[in-house]
């Protein structure tokens, strides 16, 4: 009890005085940091917005990554053939996917398994770096064959986009199907096969 009260006392009668001029950053108290007119204002704006939409441009840039066969263009996802793009060819994605299928920017769709992130080259977007798709792995690739899968009557489970037991299980149904080797790993033999 003597404790609280000698605290409660010590409390009570101490005075803090603060000097606000002592906390003051003086880091980059010599540089000015206003454009010298409105001219640069507008000028600091429209880089600010090229920055930004040449972002945006790279990010729907993308290019075709098969085992080396074209990749198929349809009209509508699931769609009649309307073309072909061979591997390595450079493309304009619009940004619009569904059920593993991406939008060309001419409204055609390819199978996004078959899509890189970037011009030139990477990996697709829940992919290996491989280009491999196996138990363990998730991403829109994934959702991809999946749905191909369910399509062809293989797959019967929810598309999660992750490469569990019963996609491993489902891709070796196919495999066997098919003649291919039966590993439960989707590769470019299985994955032409599929597509």
């Amino acid at each position: 009890m003597e404790t609280l009260a000698y605290i409660h006392l010590s409390v009570a009668h101490e005075e803090v005085t603060l000097n606000p001029d002592a906390y003051e950053v003086t880091l980059f108290k010599g540089l000015n940091w206003k454009p010298p007119s409105s001219a640069w204002i507008g000028l600091l704006s429209a880089i600010m917005a090229l920055s930004i939409v040449s972002l945006a441009n790279s990010a729907m840039a993308a290019y075709v990554r098969t085992n080396g066969s074209s990749l198929r263009v349809r009209s509508s996802p699931n769609g009649a053939v309307v073309g072909s793009l061979r591997n390595g060819t450079d493309i304009s994605l619009s940004g619009r996917y569904s059920g593993g299928w991406a939008q060309l920017s001419n409204g055609n769709w390819v199978s996004a398994a078959w899509v890189g992130g970037s011009t030139g080259g990477g990996t697709t977007g829940g992919g290996s770096p491989s280009g491999l798709l196996r138990f363990g792995i998730s991403g829109p690739g994934v959702v991809s064959v999946q749905n191909r899968l369910r399509d062809l009557g293989y797959f019967s489970g929810t598309s999660t986009g992750y490469y569990g037991s019963v996609t491993t299980s489902s891709v070796r149904r196919f495999q066997a199907a098919n003649g291919l080797r039966v590993d439960g790993v989707v590769g470019p033999q299985t994955r032409a096969a599929l597509y």
